[in-house]
């Protein structure tokens, strides 16, 4: 700990040159992977998180640190101003996350103070069911220590999971003793997955590591005071378990899942040492969700094809006939279908790559389609979990890029209406405009592209676009995330006479099913493609001009940022990689880093010699080679156990060696927290920013 600390405040040190930092010390380390010999100089930097980091990495840092700030501090004015505009456009979420849980004629939530309170529907009175205070020491704060809970059937029991350092894991409270006690566990949990038998007696959860740990379901009986008992462990380290029940409650549903496939398995939620009974022939690429009512097992699942269809089955049973009740294609893929006492709910891709919610009568009978107007926007259905059979309106959460947060609830009475949105939301509809276009990659795949602008700008000449990108694990370009993309970041840009622009690339889920599996594993090439050939149809439509883009993207969108730098780097202005994913060969070598061998199926294991052939060209650590490249400004973070804080300084350090020009190169390491600083929105924002200024700046130069 002393260790660490010592770290932290190093990186903390007000150095006053101004310099470009010195050149890292190269070490050569050789691996061989059958036929072929893979080489990293800064290999010697990989820190495994627990592990205190080579005083000669922390020295390299700390003068990375300071070079940056020395950069930002000349260009403080517009930082300052970047900031306050910010948080005077900042929207508060009021609705998101709530994570409520309906049983019987009651509501339970966490609230704001860690507590599960519980809620009369139609009293609208509140009661504190659980204290986190009286159990928690740290309960209170500002941080999250309550990460999930369930409550038995019979309101007795929670379970209750604490996400804070050492008080990680499942805990289960008793109400009628007003007493806890910790579920003990050989491992820590790395995330909740957990549910109720029907009849409270206990409760099924899973261990799930994200290292190369077998993930475990177990049973613990309310009553036992011996430790929980093993139901099964898996066999391969890429899956992982996730639980679920039915929206009648008699279900259990025991999901076996990795980025190849999806099985489902059931046993009834009353007796959980039943055996497993599979619903569909579990398959390599066969994704399947599952629910159960009175017309039987609903499933989600694609049977072949690169897409979703909704089918039916009266017994659980494998050879069980399925009856195919709502059709999908590659045009029209199910996204999501919800469960309610009068209808179905589902979300639908159309031809355009947006979402569309459709109704269903209880006959799966089509009712009524309700398509919307925004450039780009998602939906997601209000988590409410344990809905008994009576439920029968739908909350559905709207987030666009001109309308941060729009509550819409829909019921067969009413229709659909907007319940709630945050105010101010009217400015942004008003004075900005998104569009919605399609360009060719270079396969001849339409990929959608969104702009987003002042109202009034001229787009028959070229303009300055800040450009961005996600592309994985089937996920849609999250708005939420501040990074240049929240409409009150993109205003300071828009009002600068910059449009905003959002690739969607393959590799994402905003085409459905068939656009991530184009861009998972050996297709991940189609996801850097498409972004390249986006930023050459802004130029040849006039939109834009070389060196005019400037492109940010994080996580693992920085396996697109990475990239394009070296494969184009005549085309950029700028480039932010915020927590970005680049060290591709070197982390998903090594299997005791977080997430890797969980992403094996994504993105490929460079063990096997042919997977590591067609690996190596999409590198970005391995790829950066003599040229003039954009300017460049990377972030890490030393908390972060997703994407490892020394993929940022690698990255930064070859960079440095390998460009032939002069461009601003800048590295920030944030000592704490997983690039939100410990949820300080303060600090964060500051970030941003930064990212913008570094934005601004260069384009302007250009």
């Amino acid at each position: 700990m002393c260790k660490i600390l010592l770290f932290i405040s190093l990186l903390t040190v007000g150095f006053a040159w101004g310099t470009e930092p010195g050149m890292p010390k190269e070490i050569p380390f050789t691996q061989q992977i059958g036929q072929y010999s893979w080489t990293d100089t800064y290999h010697w930097m990989t820190t495994i998180p627990g592990e205190t980091p080579a005083p000669a990495l922390i020295d390299y840092i700390n003068e990375e640190n300071a070079y940056s700030r020395n950069w930002l501090k000349d260009h403080d004015k517009l930082r300052a101003v970047l900031l306050a505009e910010f948080k005077k456009n900042e929207p508060k979420s009021f609705y998101s996350d709530l994570g409520i849980q309906v049983q019987g004629h009651y509501e339970y939530r966490i609230s704001k103070n860690n507590n599960i309170i519980r809620i009369n529907p139609l009293t609208k009175k509140s009661t504190v069911f659980f204290s986190a205070k009286k159990f928690f020491a740290d309960a209170g704060t500002e941080e999250k220590i309550i990460n999930n809970f369930r409550i038995s059937p019979d309101h007795k029991y929670a379970v209750v999971f604490a996400d804070e350092d050492d008080q990680t894991g499942y805990y289960l409270y008793d109400s009628t003793a007003d007493s806890i006690r910790k579920i003990p566990t050989a491992d820590e949990p790395d995330e909740f997955a957990c549910e109720w038998t029907s009849d409270s007696s206990g409760f099924l959860f899973a261990m799930n590591s994200r290292t190369t740990t077998l993930s475990e379901l177990f049973f613990q009986g309310v009553g036992s005071k011996k430790g929980p008992v093993s139901l099964i462990r898996l066999t391969d380290v890429r899956d992982e378990i996730e639980l679920s029940v039915s929206t009648d409650q008699k279900y259990l549903f025991v999901a076996v899942l990795s980025y190849a496939h999806r099985d489902v398995y059931t046993l009834p939620a009353d007796a959980p040492f039943s055996p497993l009974v599979p619903l569909i022939e579990a398959k390599h690429l066969r994704f399947t969700f599952a629910d159960h009512d009175e017309n039987g097992f609903i499933i989600q699942t694609n049977l072949g094809p690169d897409y979703y269809d909704l089918y039916t089955k009266k017994s659980p049973m494998l050879d069980a006939p399925l009856t195919k009740m709502v059709k999908g294609s590659i045009a029209a893929d199910i996204e999501t279908f919800d469960v309610y006492k009068d209808f179905y709910i589902t979300i639908r891709k159309n031809a355009a790559g947006l979402q569309d919610l459709e109704i269903y009568n209880k006959s799966f009978k089509f009712m009524k389609r309700f398509s919307f107007d925004d450039g780009y926007y998602y939906l997601t259905v209000q988590g409410h979990r344990g809905l008994s059979t009576g439920h029968d309106k739908a909350v559905i959460i709207k987030n666009s890029v001109l309308v941060p947060e729009e509550v819409l609830s829909f019921d067969l009475l009413g229709g659909l209406k907007a319940s709630t949105t945050i105010k101010g939301n009217s400015n942004f509809t008003k004075n900005y405009i998104a569009k919605r276009i399609e360009f060719k990659s270079y396969d001849g795949t339409l990929v959608p592209l969104t702009l987003i602008y002042k109202k009034g700008l001229d787009l028959s000449v070229p303009h300055k676009v800040h450009y961005s990108a996600y592309g994985c694990y089937g996920s849609l370009y999250d708005l939420n995330y501040a990074h240049g993309h929240a409409v009150y970041n993109a205003v300071s840009l828009m009002d600068r006479g910059l449009i905003v622009a959002i690739a969607h690339v393959r590799g994402g889920g905003d085409k459905g099913l068939h656009w991530f599996l184009e861009g998972r594993y050996q297709n991940r090439m189609n996801t850097l493609n498409d972004f390249i050939a986006g930023a050459e149809f802004m130029i040849e439509k006039g939109i834009t001009r070389k060196r005019a883009i400037g492109i940010s993207s994080y996580s693992a969108g920085g396996f697109i940022i990475g990239n394009v730098i070296t494969k184009r780097p005549d085309l950029w202005g700028a480039a932010i990689n915020y927590m970005g994913f680049t060290d591709y060969i070197g982390t998903m070598l090594n299997d005791e880093i977080n997430g890797t061998s969980k992403e094996w199926n994504l993105v490929g294991d460079p063990r096997d010699p042919e997977t590591f052939k067609w690996m190596l060209p999409m590198s970005p650590q391995d790829n950066l080679r003599p040229t003039d490249y954009p300017p460049v400004y990377t972030w890490s973070a030393r908390d972060d156990s997703e994407v490892l804080f020394h993929e940022g300084v690698k990255f930064t350090a070859k960079l440095r060696k390998t460009r032939t020009n002069q461009e601003t190169t800048l590295l920030t390491v944030i000592p704490e927290g997983k690039g939100d600083h410990g949820g300080s929105t303060k600090e964060y924002l500051n970030d941003v920013a930064q990212s913008m200024t570094f934005i601004l700046e260069h384009l302007k130069l250009n």
